[in-house]
């Protein structure tokens, strides 16, 4: 490399400041800077080129000043640890600094080691262990750390002699799940999607197995980071362990492109299916009102938005491809990840597919069903849609069993049956806050449909004649099927089975393109903007 003018003026200033903040003093300042100036000069003209000009510039400057020092010891200073590398010695200020950038360099590779190796390597070379110690002390014969002592030395000298790979750019997932709870009905093992690094150990592992050390250099990250997600995601069988020391993720990873190729199937192929069920819904329509739940006298559209959905999700039951068995996770629950990688740009930039395409992308925008009160006699159901979220993320609205009793408590006050002692004012505030209660003649009165035990069993009596006797329990069939035959193609081969199977039918569940394909129609109406919060939402009791 040359000094050229560019780099005098570059540089120069800085140094100068350096030397004034060391010396305090202008015409040692001065001294100091040219001594800088004339081991830089020597320096650059030993080195084709430097990566990190900045810091190595800021290396000669600091030992510079640390050489300057050594001759003159007889000056009381105060410095910091960083000028001190090596004071005692008389060396030369540019093998000093080649000696601190590959102690350094030493130092990061070390922390990419995997934690047995790391073990070995800190006995080894920093307490002065001799390899028989090192055996006694972790119970392995001689000939073995022997053995590991030679890889460790190949890792090293092979991570020192490689080139930089570029600084990784951390992805997003969102993640769901899709099954039961466990027995206490959560899913405590989940965190994917909230802790962003084991997202991308999951991302960097999706394909090609990679051991610790492999995916701590892709990531940058220090393997004691990685080996402590690691136990987290294999314990719960997002990763699986492969020829012993390699780690493969077990999970369908969508893409933005994916999503995609799924929504423009729906687009292309819905708009019948969501026609018929129409029909057939409202041929019944007036014997559901008729039965006379609570809710049956809000706004139709408003009933509609809350009892379709349900019809819609009980066509596929049943099916074949709706039973595939679902990983037993090690907190107790069973279900499949729903991932898929955030990746704002990409819509923007793509041109694969067609505007109408991403507009239907965002309409069927949604969060999933939640169905509440699993085998209880008290249930819920409640589907997060585009006019439910309160913005761009996903979420769920506040709403979860412990609700269901309030609700029915509230249900029953509104039929008099009851009185208002059984919940405070707080608990019935909350209700109205979120939209689901209103007061009416100083009474709770409930916004959303509420079946008790007899109007519940004629209800599902006509979900199921639409569902058995008119649609036919293989209505959906032949809709997963061609989705099927051609999302297979996209989800990669290393994933199990059951994931592959589960996919190919699931990727892209019917409900909400349903939906957004009948709002498109003019058929079901965009709610009010009060109906928005409580949309899509319905409890009953079932028989005791």
């Amino acid at each position: 490399m040359e000094f050229t003018d560019k780099l005098v003026e570059r540089y120069t200033r800085r140094i100068l400041g350096y030397a004034y903040t060391k010396t305090r003093d202008a015409y040692k300042a001065e001294d100091l800077s040219q001594e800088i100036l004339l081991q830089l000069v020597g320096a650059l003209q030993r080195h084709d080129n430097i990566d990190d000009l900045d810091g190595y510039v800021y290396s000669i400057c600091q030992f510079t000043w640390a050489k300057s020092l050594r001759k003159a010891k007889q000056q009381s200073l105060t410095i910091g640890l960083d000028a001190a590398w090596d004071i005692a010695a008389d060396t030369n200020v540019e093998k000093d600094v080649e000696t601190k950038l590959l102690s350094d360099r030493l130092r990061h590779e070390i922390a990419y080691l995997a934690e047995a190796h790391r073990r070995i390597t800190v006995m080894y070379y920093y307490d002065g262990l001799t390899g028989r110690e090192i055996a006694l002390k972790l119970g392995l014969p001689p000939g073995t750390i022997r053995w590991h002592l030679g890889v460790i030395r190949k890792k090293l000298q092979g991570g020192m002699e490689m080139t930089e790979s570029p600084i990784y750019a951390p992805q997003r997932m969102n993640v769901g799940i899709h099954g039961n709870g466990n027995d206490d009905g959560t899913m405590g093992g989940t965190y994917l999607g909230d802790d962003l690094l084991a997202d991308n150990i999951a991302l960097a592992c999706y394909g090609t197995p990679l051991t610790v050390e492999e995916i701590a250099r892709k990531l940058t990250v220090a393997a004691p980071y990685i080996e402590n997600n690691l136990k987290r995601l294999t314990r719960m069988d997002y990763v699986r362990v492969v020829d012993k020391n390699r780690y493969q993720t077990t999970f369908f990873i969508s893409s933005p492109r994916n999503s995609l190729f799924a929504v423009k199937y729906a687009l292309d192929n819905i708009a019948p299916y969501a026609k018929r069920i129409w029909d057939v819904f409202e041929q019944r329509f007036s014997r559901i009102l008729g039965i006379g739940f609570i809710g049956a006298d809000l706004d139709k559209n408003f009933v509609r938005w809350a009892l379709l959905p349900y019809v819609v999700n009980s066509l596929i039951w049943g099916l074949p491809y709706s039973q595939i068995k679902r990983p037993k996770r090690a907190d107790g629950s069973e279900h499949f990840c729903i991932a898929d990688i955030v990746d704002d740009d990409y819509r923007a930039t793509q041109s694969e597919f067609a505007p109408d395409v991403v507009q239907f992308e965002k309409d069927i925008f949604s969060n999933g069903i939640k169905s509440f009160g699993y085998n209880t006699q008290l249930r819920g159901w409640q589907v997060e849609n585009r006019f439910t979220k309160k913005d761009a993320g996903l979420h769920w609205r506040n709403f979860d069993d412990p609700d269901l009793a309030k609700i029915e408590h509230i249900a029953n006050i509104q039929l008099g049956s009851t009185d208002t002692s059984g919940l405070d004012k707080l608990t019935i505030a909350k209700y109205i806050e979120d939209g689901y209660v209103e007061m009416r003649d100083n009474k709770p009165r409930l916004l959303i449909p509420y079946f008790n035990a007899i109007q519940s069993t004629e209800l599902f009596e006509i979900f199921a004649e639409i569902r058995h006797d008119e649609l036919g329990n293989d209505f959906f069939v032949p809709y997963m099927e061609g989705f099927a035959e051609l999302f297979e193609r996209e989800i990669p081969t290393f994933l199990s089975k059951e994931v592959r199977e589960f996919h190919k039918y699931n990727e892209i569940s019917p409900t909400m393109p349903v939906l957004m394909s009948l709002y498109n129609q003019g058929l079901l109406q965009r709610p009010t903007k009060d109906e928005a919060p409580r949309l899509a939402t319905f409890v009953w009791r079932g028989k005791g």
